[in-house]
């Protein structure tokens, strides 16, 4: 039996998430001329939660989907607060 296919909503999260993550890191070598070792080791850190909440999201873990949506609505909350000021 074939696996139902995933809906749309499902693949703009993970990719939400997925450049969320890419950037935090990529962002560590553009904010600094030259990073140290600690500096990547504090982007990757910073990653490592959108990451596995895209990880876990296209797996289909149920626990990712709550944290998705609480990590996603406190993120777009914050940017509000940021760009309102």
């Amino acid at each position: 039996m074939k696996p139902a296919p995933r809906p749309r909503a499902v693949f703009l999260t993970v990719a939400f998430f997925t450049v969320s993550a890419v950037l935090e890191v990529a962002l560590a070598f553009v904010d600094t001329p030259r990073p140290r070792g600690l500096q990547i080791w504090d982007a990757l850190g910073r990653a490592l939660l959108p990451a596995l909440l895209a990880a876990g999201l296209w797996r289909g873990f149920a626990f990712c989907r709550t944290l998705a949506i609480v990590y996603a609505l406190a993120v777009l909350a914050t940017y509000a607060v940021v760009l309102a000021l």
